[in-house]
């Protein structure tokens, strides 16, 4: 019975691949006014992850908000989102899906109408 669990495990463990993904670069997530100051404050992260079986999930808005409201909920009085990284990730582990979406980027605060406009 050992033997049966060990190998079940081992050709569940080997059969499993990992790959992430680049998808790109958004200058920012969020409007910026004109006469405004966007005021960087630290890095950040996000990430949201959805499981299924036997089919890969499909990054949808909802993993998307949620990977950007976990980033800015880092950084305290954050508006958006600048220079964002945005990778997938995604695992097969013999019939289950698992798909990360990761945010990587710069929060920053806006003070709008705070700049001379000439």
């Amino acid at each position: 019975m050992k033997t049966l669990l060990f190998l079940l495990l081992a050709v569940v463990t080997l059969s499993s691949c990992t790959k992430t993904m680049y998808v790109g670069r958004l200058p920012q997530t969020n409007f910026s006014f004109p006469n405004a100051n966007v005021t960087p404050l630290n890095k950040v992260t996000g990430e949201a992850s959805k499981v299924k079986l036997l089919m890969p999930p499909m990054v949808n808005s909802a993993m998307v908000n949620e990977a950007y409201g976990q980033a800015m909920s880092k950084a305290q009085g954050a508006d958006g989102l600048i220079n964002v990284d945005i990778y997938q990730k995604q695992t097969n582990l013999f019939i289950v899906q698992i798909m990360k979406y990761m945010v990587e980027g710069t929060a920053v605060k806006q003070e709008i109408g705070k700049q001379k406009l000439n």
